[in-house]
């Protein structure tokens, strides 16, 4: 799930402008889009490993 600005940016369907601007952004902040990149791996490794996966399934199956 990406959150905007704190682990990825989003940008509304069909404007164009905005999202021209969002794909600027690491290239014009490399400091932000660092921390959007760190964010998005800790954000992915913590919702979708392996194990939480494992668990999830698991539970959906048990039930």
């Amino acid at each position: 799930m990406i959150t905007h600005q704190e682990n990825g940016l989003l940008v509304p369907a069909k404007k164009c402008p905005l999202l021209c601007e969002a794909m600027m952004h690491p290239i014009d902040n490399p400091g932000n889009a660092a921390v959007l990149a760190k964010n998005a791996v800790t954000f992915a490794k913590k919702n979708y490993s392996n194990t939480t996966m494992l668990e999830r399934y698991t539970l959906i199956f048990n039930s």
